[in-house]
Formats: structure tokens, sequence, C-alpha cells
């Protein structure tokens, strides 16, 4: 039973930083082909430990307690802001760069 607690907590860690990253990655980057996909994960991982960083601030100058329902709070507010942002600019590209008529 060890081995597959190890084995969870792994996949929940690694989904903690991709996520996020992934959604971050996508709001500055949106166009897929903009960067290659090893810089995409590069980044992502990097731009993946945000929340974490965030509770860390929140929990030093806000009292905020550090346990994994804030933290899964704020994996999701970070990748709900990443998501929604992509959403956003990719609508005001498609606006503004209107596809023509064959």
């Amino acid at each position: 039973m060890e081995g597959m607690s190890i084995f969870v907590g792994s996949i929940l860690l690694i989904a903690f930083i991709t996520i996020p990253g992934l959604a971050l990655t996508l709001a500055i980057f949106p166009r897929w082909r903009q960067i290659s996909f090893i810089e995409r994960s590069g980044i992502a991982v990097i731009v993946g430990l945000i929340p974490q960083l965030l509770i860390y601030f929140l929990n030093k100058n806000a009292g905020v307690e550090i346990n994994f329902t804030t933290s899964l709070a704020l994996v999701i507010f970070v990748t709900a802001a990443g998501a929604l942002v992509y959403h956003t600019r990719i609508k005001s590209q498609s606006s503004t760069h209107p596809k023509h008529a064959h």
C-alpha cells in the first residue's frame, strides 16, 4: 500500500505544478506553435510554482494557513485565471484577424 500512496502523491505533485503552469504559459504564449513543446514544458514547470509562492506570501503576510485546501484553491484560481486570459487573448486575436473566405 505504501508504494501506491507514493505513486498517487507523485502524480498529485506533478499535477499541482504542471496544470497551472500550462494554463499560465498559454496565457503568455497563446498560439501553440509560438514556442516549442520543450520550451513550453520548461516554462510551465517554473511558472507552475506560482500558486505555492502565493500561498507562502499569503501565509507570511495575511496569516493564511498552508494546507491541502488552500493549496488546491490557489492552484484552481491560478489555473482559471490563466485559462481566462488565454481565452480572452484567443478571442481578441480571432476578432482582429478575420479568416478570409475562399
